[in-house]
């Protein structure tokens, strides 16, 4: 699968190496009922799809500081690549996962372009300053959780 992010100007991207495999790497960063065992702004999150995640997938969070998003999976090719989308009244988020294997284990990389909405636009250098700074504390505790756990 293609990245629709990869690339383009206003996207942040982050990458870790993870010594485990690349299914699951995928399995729980995809696993949004699983996200705030790395993501402590992440409040409160509910499924509202039945059945396995995939493609089509929705969840409804609470993330500190933005309140409540529904966020659907666009893309879903396991065990390499996920893109969601994610719609606040404050900020639209596109997001993709791409998981490839390595000699020790996986690469993880996460794009994520922010859509800021009325005058938050004019803070989305600093919004992607911080967003890299999250997302480099997010991609260490999945390591550590992954490593722990595999």
């Amino acid at each position: 699968m293609t990245s629709g992010l990869l690339g383009q100007r206003g996207v942040v991207e982050n990458a870790i190496e993870i010594e485990a495999s690349s299914e699951a790497v995928f399995d729980y960063c995809t696993d949004v009922l699983r996200e705030p065992e790395w993501n402590p702004k992440l409040l409160e999150v509910e499924k509202l799809t039945a059945g396995p995640i995939g493609l089509g997938t929705r969840f409804r969070i609470r993330l500190d500081g933005v309140g409540w998003s529904t966020t659907e999976n666009i893309a879903f090719q396991r065990p390499s690549f996920c893109a969601a989308t994610s719609a606040s009244r404050l900020l639209d988020v596109r997001l993709e996962w791409e998981v490839t294997p390595t000699e020790r284990g996986a690469r993880l990389s996460v794009r994520t372009l922010l859509l800021p909405h009325g005058v938050l636009r004019f803070a989305q250098p600093i919004l992607r300053r911080i967003m890299r700074e999250q997302w480099e504390h997010h991609l260490r505790r999945i390591k550590a959780k992954l490593e722990l756990t595999g």
